[in-house]
């Protein structure tokens, strides 16, 4: 499909919040969407329960891996038409590349962050698939991550007025 919207999301390790984004968008939109994910720092792994939570919904990180950034700057880098950022730290990175794709900021709180026993790091990790879930719907609902290549300003300013930093 010629007419796919190519997204990246980025976080920090590119162990949970990225890598849970992009196998929901293939979840919610099929292939309307090639997704990618990247980490300004990778943390070499996907998180065993980004995994999980993403395969209670239908999905799967079987293939999934931990990348850089770097992936995705320079010759043979795959295009990016629209770069969704779930922290401040990977947005920060993110402005001072060379992808030049508009920049959409989302930032969750990382769940590998949490502390407890195991049921609590489980819900944290569910808390933010569906987080990411709801903002991905509203998003295509709204007709802001559409599925051609470069969304125009006025989607993209949509999509800004959605989700602007402000809501968390």
């Amino acid at each position: 499909m010629a007419d796919r919207t190519h997204i990246l999301f980025l976080c920090v390790g590119n162990a949970c919040r990225s890598q849970i984004a992009a196998g929901l968008i293939e979840v919610l939109a099929g292939d309307a969407f090639v997704a990618f994910s990247a980490g300004v720092r990778p943390a070499g792994l996907v998180h065993p329960l980004a995994k999980r939570v993403v395969g209670e919904v239908g999905g799967s990180l079987d293939d999934a891996s931990s990348k850089g950034l770097e992936k995705f700057l320079g010759a043979g880098a795959p295009r990016i038409d629209i770069a969704v950022s779930l922290s401040r730290r990977a947005s920060r990175r993110y402005r001072t590349s060379r992808i030049g794709a508009p920049l959409i900021e989302w930032p969750i709180a990382d769940p590998i962050a949490v502390e407890g026993n195991d049921e609590d790091r489980l819900t944290a990790f569910r808390w933010v698939r569906d987080e990411i879930c709801i903002r991905l719907e509203d998003a295509i609902a709204a007709g802001a991550l559409v599925a051609k290549p470069r969304a125009s300003a006025r989607r993209f300013e949509k999509l800004r007025s959605l989700f602007s930093d402000d809501k968390g």
